[in-house]
């Protein structure tokens, strides 16, 4: 989805009505918008300062995040500059609260996971990520480059390239000799889906590693009242799963995920 950011960027524009509207007819399961101005960006171009920075950061990115922006790519200062995963930002860095940055991670899988989309609960289908990817011209050091809702900002020659592929975004950004100087991963949540298998004595349950927000709990029976009780082993991962063996002899049992948040997946 692009935009015309040397325009009319007020809520009062043909383009923002235009905007609201495809936005609501939008079925795809990934978006991604891009325009010239970055929201945030403390490159060549100070986004506290610059009028339509602050404009797009006031009305269009609150539009764009209500309806699940996953990736906003700007350009504009001549810089590299890549954000957290961010929700609800729209006034100046000073006004940066720990609660608008959904993950303050890289969203590197090998450091510290993936930014992960939620499917369900309060943070359902929030969280962006904005690139400022102006640094394929010419880099200029006349910024500060240290915009507090950034996880990294680099001076010099580069590019991005993303890849998608079901509900992964793998995005690179590439130094102009080829080296890798950034990336990260964006997830989209599925529900969790439990396996499960007997193994002599012990239940084995498992789902989907990279789901960590959910604690298994078990119950001998649903009627009426429920005791749901945590399950006795901590969860291990092992290629691609979180695993849990659960000692039991009770010929009966059912499990369900406990989102951290406490909403749950159905019992099985």
């Amino acid at each position: 989805m692009g935009l015309d950011s040397t325009g009319d960027v007020s809520t009062n524009s043909l383009m923002y009505q235009w905007l609201g509207q495809d936005l609501a007819a939008n079925s795809n399961q990934w978006l991604i918008a891009y325009w010239h101005h970055p929201p945030y960006s403390r490159g060549s171009h100070n986004s506290d300062v610059d009028p339509t920075q602050i404009a797009l950061r006031q009305n269009f990115v609150p539009l764009l995040e209500a309806h699940g922006a996953d990736l906003v790519l700007c350009g504009h200062s001549h810089s590299y500059e890549r954000s957290y995963l961010l929700h609800g930002h729209y006034g100046f860095s000073t006004n940066l609260q720990p609660s608008m940055i959904l993950n303050n991670g890289s969203g590197r899988e090998n450091q510290g996971g993936a930014y992960i989309k939620r499917s369900d609960g309060p943070l359902a289908n929030k969280g962006t990520v904005y690139v400022v990817a102006g640094n394929a011209s010419r880099p200029v050091g006349t910024g500060s480059l240290d915009h507090p809702a950034m996880f990294i900002s680099l001076l010099e020659y580069g590019s991005v390239v993303i890849d998608v592929d079901g509900d992964r975004l793998d995005a690179v950004g590439l130094r102009n000799d080829g080296v890798v100087r950034d990336y990260f991963t964006i997830i989209k949540e599925a529900p969790p889906t439990l396996a499960i298998v007997r193994s002599g004595t012990n239940v084995v349950v498992s789902w989907a590693a990279y789901q960590t927000n959910y604690v298994l709990r078990s119950a001998t029976n649903l009627g009426p009242p429920i005791s749901w009780q945590a399950a006795t082993n901590t969860a291990t991962n092992s290629v691609g799963q979180r695993t849990v063996r659960v000692p039991t002899l009770d010929p009966n049992r059912f499990f369900r995920l406990e989102r951290i948040d406490n909403s749950t997946s159905p019992a099985l």
